[in-house]
């Protein structure tokens, strides 16, 4: 049994590419995800995961940087080791089967695509199409 799971969070280090035996390209990175944690006093804790990618989802892994948003969907794993001073250690690892780049554009170079007040009102339904430049 495997447990499929998706996770959206933010890369600690910059991506590792590596090569297996066969040739098949790997990249390894730290992604950090932010939970919901009723004990702490922000209300959320942060989830360490190693997160490995394998084949073309490797190379779009490869192209982000420490900081980038990532969503990924795959399989996630636990590794258990015993350490050299003895101690129980584990950690969680994803291999991707699908990563989704969320990457955001800096402020220097952000390009809008604002609609004209013409074109959301040929909109055909009750509410205009969502535009994120709108203030609260």
């Amino acid at each position: 049994m495997t447990a499929q799971t998706s996770l959206y969070g933010r890369l600690t280090v910059d991506p590792q590419p590596h090569q297996i035996r066969t040739g098949t390209a790997m990249t390894s990175a730290k992604l950090a995800v932010d939970l919901p944690c009723k004990e702490d006093p922000e209300g959320k804790a942060t989830w360490w995961v190693t997160l490995l990618a394998f084949g073309k989802q490797a190379e779009l892994l490869a192209g982000h940087h420490k900081g980038d948003m990532v969503s990924a969907l795959g399989q996630l794993q636990l590794n258990r080791w015993k350490a050299q001073d003895g101690t129980q250690r584990e950690t969680h690892q994803l291999i991707a089967d699908t990563l989704i780049s969320a990457k955001t554009v800096r402020p220097s170079r952000k390009t809008t695509n604002h609609q004209s007040p013409a074109a959301l009102a040929n909109y055909p339904g009750d509410v205009p199409p969502f535009d994120d430049d709108l203030r609260f």
